[in-house]
C-alpha cells in the first residue's frame, strides 16, 4: 500500500511500475491518494502489517506547532500500533537532521526499539535499500540520508501527547 497526498508523486510511482512491469499485472501493490495521517481509518488490527516504510515525509518545521503533523510523531505512532503486527518494523528515511533526532525520541516514547541506525545510509552499505526519487536526488547532491529500523515492542504507558514537541 503506497499512500501520498500528492497525485504527482503517485503518478511517478505508477509510471515506474509501468516501466518496470509493462503490461504484466502487479497484484501486490496499491497506490492510493490520501493523507497518511489518517491511515488508521483505512487499516485495522486484522490487517496485521509487518513493515511500514516512512520515507522523506514532510518534517513540518515551518510553524511552531506543526510537529504534531509528523508521520513519526507519537500521535501517529500510537495510531500505527493498532494495525502493526507484534514485532513489526518501521523503516524510516529522511534528509532532515532535526526530524531524525526527534523521531528517534518519539519511537522510544512509543515502545519502539532501534534495530539499525545510520547517519549516512549510502556510505553504510546497508541492503536492501529501496531508493526513491527523493533519495536519489538528495544522494546525488551529497546530502547524507538518515535511516533507522525500529521494532515495535510492549508499550507499558502511553506518552503524554501534550508534553511531546
Amino acid at each position: 500500500l503506497a499512500a501520498d497526498m500528492s497525485t504527482n508523486v503517485l503518478g511517478v510511482a505508477r509510471r515506474n511500475f509501468v516501466s518496470a512491469f509493462g503490461d504484466r499485472p502487479v497484484d501486490n501493490v496499491i497506490l492510493t491518494h490520501f493523507d497518511a495521517m489518517w491511515i488508521g481509518r483505512f487499516l485495522a488490527p486484522e490487517d496485521s502489517i509487518d513493515r511500514l516504510y516512512i520515507s522523506f515525509c514532510n518534517p513540518w518545521t515551518q510553524r511552531k506547532n506543526q510537529f504534531k503533523r509528523r508521520l513519526t510523531h507519537p500521535r501517529q505512532l500510537l495510531q500505527y500500533r493498532a494495525f502493526l503486527a507484534p514485532k513489526a518494523q518501521i523503516w524510516f528515511k529522511t534528509d532532515n537532521d532535526d526530524l531524525f533526532r526527534a523521531s528517534l525520541r518519539y519511537f522510544a516514547l512509543c515502545g519502539f526499539s532501534v534495530v539499525y541506525q545510520t547517519d549516512d545510509l549510502h556510505a553504510s552499505g546497508f541492503a536492501p535499500n529501496y531508493v526513491s526519487e527523493h533519495e536519489a536526488m538528495y544522494a546525488a547532491q551529497g546530502v547524507p540520508i538518515r535511516f533507522c529500523i525500529v521494532e515495535m515492542g510492549e508499550l507499558t504507558e502511553a506518552p503524554d501527547l501534550k508534553a511531546v514537541d
